[in-house]
């Protein structure tokens, strides 16, 4: 096959992209209406629909598929129940698994499926994405989601829609007076991400965070002077030229370890973010 491409005008086109094609079942993480988020794993009960729907006669005659998306957030229950269906499937059915995280399947599961990789998008063909998505980007603003999203256009889009730029936009502020550090408006952000609904925001605030000390990191390895950002930001830099690569690599390290020790052990997010400004301060509390 040379090409995959579907016309858009097709009716099964317009099937698939309405979620209405009788022959085909998406699994996905169900959006929890209490929290105004989605759930943070594929359930058991959304697994265990499968079987009867494979169960079910082809409504065309042809085969049978089901999309599981972030097949990495099942837990142990769901991938046993999904591992049941994989071992005896059903004629002419396709499960297909989309995983960030081939790590996080079972074994059992992984020798089961055929596994593809797929390579991130180039930095030009995002840029002309975003300008499709939105034109009144900057083109500063344009490179910077571009670097955030490391090739993935759904990450992307995330940062773009719920707050991943404002996020970053915050943190790279918050350092820009490096060594000095304005504690009032830290105290602002601290305050801005650490309200209730919030969630969203706070894991871009995480990840943007801990994205830039990344970068930073990948600079220093490559005894580079020039961490590489398409928005000057001289406290950034300031920060980044007095630290050598063990440092970077023990600040990052306390980061995560704080960020992960903290979710685990429910303590308030203002606290949380915070610290995480104490750690880059080298400091445990202000004056």
């Amino acid at each position: 096959i040379e090409n995959m491409d579907v016309p858009a005008d097709d009716p099964i086109f317009s099937k698939v992209a309405a979620f209405s094609h009788p022959d085909m079942m998406v699994v996905q993480r169900v959006f929890d209406e209490q929290k105004s988020r989605l759930k943070k794993s594929v359930e058991i009960e959304s697994i265990r629909k499968i079987s009867p729907f494979l169960r079910m006669t082809s409504s065309e005659g042809g085969w049978r598929v089901v999309l599981i998306d972030d097949a990495n957030t099942m837990n142990r229950a769901s991938q046993n129940a999904l591992l049941k269906i994989l071992e005896e499937p059903p004629k002419n059915t396709v499960i297909i698994l989309i995983t960030h995280v081939l790590g996080h399947l079972i074994p059992t599961i992984r020798s089961r499926c055929q596994v593809f990789d797929f390579n991130t998008l180039d930095g030009p063909s995002i840029s002309t994405l975003l300008q499709r998505m939105d034109p009144s980007l900057t083109e500063a603003s344009r490179d910077l989601l571009i670097e955030i999203s490391d090739g993935s256009m759904g990450k992307t889009y995330r940062m773009h829609n719920e707050g991943g730029m404002e996020a970053m936009g915050s943190i790279l502020s918050a350092l820009e007076t490096y060594p000095q550090m304005n504690w009032d408006y830290i105290y602002e952000i601290v305050d801005r991400y650490s309200f209730a609904g919030q969630d969203e925001a706070y894991q871009n605030f995480q990840y943007c965070f801990l994205w830039l000390m990344q970068k930073m990191i990948n600079a220093k390895a490559r005894a580079s002077s020039d961490i590489g950002l398409s928005i000057e930001n001289q406290g950034v830099n300031s920060f980044f030229l007095s630290k050598n690569l063990k440092n970077l690599l023990q600040i990052f390290d306390d980061c995560k370890q704080h960020f992960e020790s903290a979710d685990n052990a429910f303590i308030d997010r203002r606290q949380i973010l915070l610290g995480l400004f104490f750690i880059l301060n080298g400091k445990t509390s202000v004056n």
